[in-house]
């Protein structure tokens, strides 16, 4: 069992003083819960309060600490709730099942490898601590339109930014690209990638490297982030890319602000629009010759 303490109505003057006193009666961690006005556009933006909301957690009993915090601050209301410990993994393994992403090709879990389905094109995910699974809208609405490319037109090499766990890249080697190459800041999803990577015997190299340091450019680019960063990316997704770009990550509010900012100047053109969910992917084709410079 654990105990979590949930102090509500602290002012950001005394947050400190009371974190600092969690700590010195045993809490194992403290958190703030913050609220997001993600119509706030290119950026969510963190709503500020005159109070804040806290939660402190102990493996005791909390109450000791709570009577003297009620005595010290009795301006902030406490209330302490109880959990069962949990081997929180093995309780996410069990929900994570092999599941369809597109046509012939499954994501299967690594541990379910002796037990996947029959008639299927695998790829095989330990996720780690790295994002993706393959469940998230974004991530499938990716993997629709980049199987539809790549079955429809003649690529050598493809480039996924922000691979996560390396999912997209998989599809893009087992759909027998030569080149796939994946990049993302997070040296754990890069470490998480190529285990995947070996899992499914697949030769893919994985890079934290900055996309403005690559010299090559690809005939294919997606990049599954979310669309403040891609407007960040633009100009250099645009370099890389020398027929073909995939977003994804577009939230459906800022969809019409996105794509208008992205095109302009109008070097890609839209060539598909998919939507799942609250999430838009876009299919963009370069319009300016490769060597325009852009």
């Amino acid at each position: 069992m654990f105990f979590i303490l949930h102090m509500s109505g602290v002012t950001a003057l005394l947050e400190d003083a009371v974190t600092g006193l969690a700590f010195e009666y045993g809490a194992t961690g403290v958190s703030e819960n913050l609220n997001f006005n993600k119509k706030v556009y290119p950026e969510p933006e963190i709503i500020e309060s005159e109070f804040k909301t806290l939660s402190a957690y102990f493996d005791t009993s909390p109450s000791d600490f709570a009577s003297l915090l009620q005595k010290e601050y009795p301006q902030i209301s406490i209330l302490i709730s109880q959990e069962e410990n949990k081997d929180w993994l093995e309780e996410w393994k069990k929900g994570f099942k092999s599941f369809q992403l597109v046509d012939r090709f499954w994501i299967v879990p690594s541990w379910e490898k002796e037990n996947s389905p029959t008639d299927i094109d695998p790829i095989y995910i330990d996720p780690g601590m790295a994002f993706g699974t393959g469940t998230h809208e974004t991530t499938q609405l990716c993997s629709e339109l980049l199987f539809e490319v790549l079955n429809k037109n003649s690529i050598s090499s493809v480039l996924d930014v922000g691979t996560g766990t390396g999912i997209l890249a998989f599809l893009a080697k087992k759909m027998q690209i030569p080149l796939v190459l994946g990049t993302d800041n997070d040296p754990e999803a890069i470490r998480v990638a190529y285990e995947n990577a070996a899992i499914n015997s697949l030769n893919i190299e994985f890079t934290p490297k900055d996309l403005p340091l690559f010299d090559s450019r690809y005939d294919l680019v997606l990049a599954n982030i979310i669309d403040g960063v891609l407007l960040q990316m633009k100009h250099s997704l645009f370099v890389k890319a020398k027929k073909y770009l995939i977003v994804s990550g577009i939230l459906i509010e800022n969809d019409k602000d996105f794509i208008q900012e992205f095109l302009n100047p109008p070097i890609f053109k839209i060539m598909q629009r998919k939507q799942k969910g609250e999430w838009v992917s876009y299919l963009l084709e370069r319009s300016l010759p490769e060597d325009s410079g852009l």
